[in-house]
């Protein structure tokens, strides 16, 4: 209808690693996560958060997804694309994969629908959590120009993080080569191999 403003229109947002910090539209919807997204990817925050977590939610639907992205805009607009509900960003805290999986483990195995969707009735409290949890760290940033470390506002982060490795530490894949085997334990095993297979046939 002409002459009213939708809360579901897009907003021109400064995305990080824009030349020249120029702004492009954003696919988002305006919301309160919105809001924490411009404010942390303004051409004014330097240095910016390197990612994020995510909550969002489909229009006139309950699930919502806890998802983790560097470029969060372009991560929102893949899952657009296979929705035909409109996804809304809900929340938007600093943090990597530990946070992210921390916040799964908090809603737990039975809010889990699939993958990284969750409903139930914990939902509505794990919001509400999100949101505090996302306002401190915006006023700790304020307070301090020091981008929020995640697991500085968890007092119980281990509790939920099945860690209990320091989470500022680096994340680090180690490769491990795999051990030698004898030439007698081959023989062994192609032996057992095709000992099992002669029983099948």
């Amino acid at each position: 209808m002409q002459g009213e403003s939708s809360s579901f229109d897009g907003a021109a947002v400064a995305i990080k690693g824009t030349p020249g910090g120029q702004e492009r539209r954003s696919p988002l919807p305006k919301s309160f996560g919105h809001d924490h997204l411009e404010f942390w990817t303004g051409p004014e925050r330097q240095p910016q958060p390197e990612s994020f977590v995510y909550v969002i939610q489909a229009q006139g639907d309950s699930p919502i997804k806890v998802g983790w992205a560097a470029d969060v805009p372009k991560r929102i607009a893949e899952l657009q694309t296979g929705n035909p509900r409109t996804l809304r960003l809900l929340h938007l805290l600093v943090g990597e994969q530990r946070l992210e999986h921390n916040l799964h483990r908090r809603l737990g195995r039975p809010s889990r629908l699939i993958g990284e969707w969750f409903d139930g009735e914990e939902v509505e409290p794990f919001l509400a959590f999100v949101a505090d949890l996302a306002q401190r760290m915006l006023e700790a940033y304020e307070a301090s120009a020091e981008i929020p470390r995640w697991w500085n506002f968890l007092a119980d982060w281990r509790l939920h993080s099945g860690v209990s490795t320091d989470p500022s530490a680096k994340l680090t894949v180690r490769h491990v080569e795999p051990s030698p085997v004898s030439p007698a334990e081959q023989r062994r095993r192609q032996e057992r191999a095709f000992l099992g297979f002669a029983r099948s046939a």
